[in-house]
């Protein structure tokens, strides 16, 4: 004997339907909210890429700024007179100094050559018709200034001027006989003519005989 009667049949029975009013509007809902969410994180990586952007375009053009403030400072900035007299002045130190070490040099080299010889050799070309007035010595110079008896006695005296140790090989550039009042003078330079006056105005390593 039944003492339960089901009165539900199964086609009775509640169903869960996926596609519903209620599900639609809480999937949308929920599909809105992950929208507003991933906006707002967007939203939010977007301000701080913008930020950053913003901030490396303002040190930019600090920096072009002050790039072009010390281009304009550069291009306006005057020499300074002082520096140029104080430049200048240590060119020409620097030139005096080379040249006291070239006449230190020839002054070296000149002074290998004993002034004693020299007088001994001079007396070895002694002539009876040639007698010197002056003569220079000097590192870069060598000159003779006397008088003759004969045009003759000048090539003479210097063939034995040759034949001597200290005036081995010594070479003239110049060569004058002159006629003046008082007889023949004559003229031996070992440089050029303007070469010997600036040698012969030198006070330092040379030898000046009247």
């Amino acid at each position: 004997m039944k003492t339960h009667i089901n009165l539900l049949h199964s086609e009775f029975k509640p169903k869960f339907e996926l596609v519903c009013g209620a599900n639609l509007m809480g999937v949308i809902f929920l599909v809105s909210l992950l929208c507003v969410v991933a906006y707002s994180c967007l939203v939010y990586m977007q301000g701080n890429v913008d930020a950053l952007v913003a901030e490396k375009k303002a040190n930019i053009e600090s920096q072009q700024e002050r790039l072009q403030a010390l281009t304009e400072t550069l291009t306006s900035r005057k020499a300074d007179a002082s520096l140029e007299v104080k430049l200048a002045n240590l060119m020409t130190q620097s030139q005096e100094k080379s040249r006291l070490l070239a006449n230190v040099k020839q002054l070296s080299s000149l002074q290998q050559r004993s002034f004693s010889n020299m007088f001994d050799d001079l007396s070895k070309a002694h002539a009876t018709d040639l007698w010197l007035e002056n003569f220079t010595i000097s590192p870069g110079a060598l000159s003779f200034n006397g008088k003759l008896e004969t045009p003759t006695a000048l090539p003479k005296w210097i063939d034995k001027l040759s034949n001597t140790e200290f005036f081995k090989g010594q070479k003239f550039d110049l060569a004058r006989v002159m006629r003046e009042e008082d007889g023949l003078n004559f003229e031996l330079i070992s440089t050029p003519a303007k070469a010997a006056e600036d040698a012969a105005t030198q006070n330092t390593g040379e030898a000046v005989y009247e």
